[in-house]
């Protein structure tokens, strides 16, 4: 249970760190999509401080999504970013381990929503859509990776929503440009003097490169054989 839980990771900081990267994808991925962030908790005792109910989590709403439940008029946008926010823990746990541990509760809400829509999804449909909801969030998280980091020290303090936020906006990537932009060079060379001075990170060789879009697609694929299995459960022997 919940005692258990923060024990657990009191002795195991390994765990917390997994936690806190996992929710911090949900969180920016939320923001980045529009739904109303309520808060955030990184275990049972941080949730019991803030009178939230349950374990850790990202507390968001998605109006949009709700009106449109309400009025059966789901679209496929508005399944789409909910799908996307949900699968962004796994996501970035993917990302940055090579695997994701966490995210049980994640799949089976997403597989709940669709399998309880009217008319209701397929298996291999529902599948699909938890497939393309991962890769667009790992898309998402690499290309915001600035804004990911920033948020993920912000929540290691435990800093309120509104400084995470505020550490979202001063860092967030706008589409289709450059991470770092080119610098035009200067007549006197202080640019390239001052360039020179920071070390660049070396960048994955190809063979690297593919080697960690094969792990990660391995850890999604592990991932939808949960939700299939799920799937398989709810619809009872074949």
């Amino acid at each position: 249970g919940s005692i258990f839980e923060s024990i657990y990771r009191f002795f195991i900081p390994e765990y917390r760190e997994k936690i806190l990267k996992h929710e911090a994808g949900h969180l920016l991925l939320a923001y980045l999509l529009g739904c109303p962030i309520r808060g955030y908790v990184i275990d049972a005792y941080d949730a019991l401080l803030k009178g939230i109910p349950g374990q850790a989590g990202t507390i968001f709403t998605d109006p949009r999504l709700q009106n449109e439940l309400q009025n059966n008029k789901l679209t496929q946008k508005s399944i789409d970013r909910y799908s996307i926010v949900v699968m962004g823990g796994i996501a970035a746990e993917a990302l940055e381990y090579g695997q994701a541990e966490g995210g049980q509760s994640d799949e089976v809400a997403l597989v709940s929503l669709l399998s309880g829509l009217r008319p209701p999804w397929y298996p291999d449909t529902i599948l699909n859509q938890a497939r393309w909801s991962a890769q667009s969030a790992i898309l998402l998280l690499r290309y915001q990776r600035t804004a990911y980091a920033g948020l993920v020290e912000c929540m290691r303090r435990g800093a309120p929503l509104g400084e995470c936020v505020k550490v979202i906006e001063e860092n967030i990537r706008p589409p289709e440009t450059p991470v770092e932009p080119a610098q035009a060079d200067t007549t006197d060379g202080s640019r390239a003097s001052s360039t020179a001075e920071k070390q660049p990170e070396p960048k994955p060789t190809k063979e690297e490169f593919l080697k960690g879009i094969a792990d990660r697609e391995k850890d999604i694929d592990s991932r939808l054989e949960e939700i299939d299995r799920m799937l398989s459960d709810m619809n009872g022997p074949k």
